[in-house]
């Protein structure tokens, strides 16, 4: 039976985040099992009325804007946009991604699903935690982070998790979870080239690994990527034979977090350079010509929650990733030629495992590249069935 599923959350469309892409990648597995999605996003550009609105490969998508402090405060409004495409597309599965303005919004969501017989879904990605802002900020953030997770998540009909620990969190609770990791269209990397650099073995990060981009200062366990102990760890290596190419962060806005790496990023200026901010269509051609992608996460609940797109969209470009065992990544890593990982708990570990690949020579490299380019188990097409399953199952 074909069932008309809208997909809403803090996502942009379709690949303006990692949020986007994962988005689109669940709808196409959707779609593939015959069902119909509409997707409402946030942005910029976004307006409150059901004119503003893009298409993509087939998928139209609304747009509201994103919100703003004030816009949090009259989250009704979001609401009553909602209420018409609901309406207007004759919607029967109502797919709530993250938390998009604050919670109450969720609430109000799923009430009207369950008053309106709309099966109601929650599609859960992370687990955040509150450090970062003052203490009354924190203490909000905490309060409206547990409510969602441990509560509301709870009320749906069902949810879709990205990651074993939040499926098994979730069916404790008795709940309808499905695992869907992030999925891709491998056609969209089928034209990628390799253009590898002979002379030096080519790293490479893309992402910003800090909460928020306003340069504050805040504990390091809110963190998503740790960056810093990429470049101290780089630094400690024998062999700089490499060059480590950073897209997502100028080095400027790195060094308003962490100002004291200002003399190792001196040292290290021939081998280690930021490029800023940089188109996702650019960014998938500059991993394509890397060796080694670069991911260091710690051991603990933001991380093991998750499951990083960045390792999906780097095999998925041809180039293994160098990494820490958090969320499934080990189960991967341990049965396939994808890459490397150590503990996140032994940094000294993973600066062998640097000085180990960094005298690969090019061919045990474009071995492991082209295993990487081969891999199909992300592919939307491979999720469809367990998504009609799901589906059917609400």
């Amino acid at each position: 039976m074909v069932v008309n599923i809208l997909y809403f959350g803090n996502f942009n469309f379709p690949y303006g985040n990692a949020a986007g892409a994962r988005v689109l990648g669940n709808g196409k597995s959707l779609r593939e099992a015959g069902h119909n999605i509409v997707f409402v996003d946030l942005n910029e550009s976004g307006r409150f009325n059901i004119s503003s609105k893009k298409t993509f490969d087939g998928f139209i998508c609304h747009s509201l804007p994103s919100p703003t402090a004030f816009d949090r405060l009259f989250f009704w409004k979001y609401f009553l946009i909602l209420k018409e495409i609901v309406k207007k597309e004759k919607i029967q599965v109502f797919i709530l991604y993250g938390n998009p303005v604050i919670s109450f919004l969720h609430l109000l969501l799923n009430t009207f699903c369950a008053k309106n017989k709309i099966k109601f879904v929650v599609d859960v990605a992370d687990w955040h935690s509150a450090n970062s802002g003052n203490y009354f900020i924190r203490l909000v953030k905490l309060f409206d982070i547990q409510f969602r997770m441990k509560y509301l998540n709870c009320k749906s009909n069902g949810v879709i998790t990205i990651s074993s620990y939040l499926r098994n969190f979730y069916l404790s609770k008795g709940k309808n979870a499905v695992l869907i990791p992030p999925l891709i269209d491998k056609f969209r990397y089928s034209n990628l080239k390799f253009n590898l650099n002979f002379d030096r073995v080519n790293l490479i990060y893309v992402g910003y690994p800090f909460p928020n981009r306003n340069g504050r200062s805040v504990s390091k366990s809110a963190y998503k990527d740790r960056l810093d102990i990429i470049i101290e760890s780089l630094f400690k290596v024998k062999n700089r034979n490499f060059i480590f190419d950073i897209y997502g962060i100028s080095k400027e806005e790195y060094l308003k977090v962490i100002n004291f790496h200002r003399n190792i990023l001196t040292e290290l200026k021939e081998n280690i350079v930021f490029h800023g901010k940089v188109e996702n269509s650019k960014a998938l051609q500059y991993i394509a010509n890397a060796d080694f992608s670069i991911l260091f996460r710690e051991n603990n609940r933001l991380s093991n929650s998750g499951f990083p797109t960045k390792f999906v969209e780097s095999i998925s470009c041809g180039t293994p990733m160098l990494t820490t065992y958090t969320s499934d990544l080990e189960r991967y890593l341990s049965v396939d030629r994808l890459g490397f990982g150590v503990s996140p708990e032994k940094n000294t570990d993973f600066i062998k495992l640097l000085e180990e690949i960094l005298s690969f020579d090019k061919a045990k490299i474009l071995f492991l590249k082209k295993s990487c380019f081969e891999y199909e188990n992300f592919s939307f097409q491979k999720y469809s069935v367990n998504f009609n399953h799901f589906i059917t199952q609400l």
